[in-house]
């Protein structure tokens, strides 16, 4: 796993420039800064249970899911704003469960097949 690309680190890495691997004209060997470009980045955010559910801070369109109050045990208390605990659901691209361990499954899933990321994140904004 990964954790949280912090502000300062995405700003050094943006401020970066690579050479490009193709050919670019005018560029040849001892004279490589003629051939520095920006570096492109993305920022995945995802897990092997759930695969990649949001690019750059935005959920993938694919993705439904909802946040669960921290201290809450309740299956019926959720918002899609605020501080709380992802749970996700991804169709085709979710697991169906750990390999001979019902009872992990069982713990990973909400009662309508919402896998618990188990991740506490923070939306601030659904609507874009």
């Amino acid at each position: 796993g990964a954790g949280h690309l912090s502000t300062e680190a995405a700003d050094f890495f943006r401020k970066c420039n690579v050479p490009r691997l193709e050919r670019i004209s005018g560029c040849r060997p001892g004279r490589w800064s003629s051939c520095l470009k920006p570096v492109n980045m993305l920022v995945g955010y995802g897990s092997t249970e759930a695969g990649n559910l949001a690019m750059n801070g935005i959920m993938s369109t694919h993705v439904e899911w909802r946040l669960r109050p921290i201290d809450s045990h309740e299956e019926t208390s959720y918002t899609t704003t605020g501080v709380g605990e992802l749970e996700v659901k991804t169709g085709d691209m979710m697991f169906s469960g750990y390999l001979d361990d019902t009872a992990a499954t069982t713990a990973a899933f909400t009662k309508d097949g919402f896998y618990r990321i188990g991740d506490i994140v923070s939306i601030r904004n659904c609507h874009g």
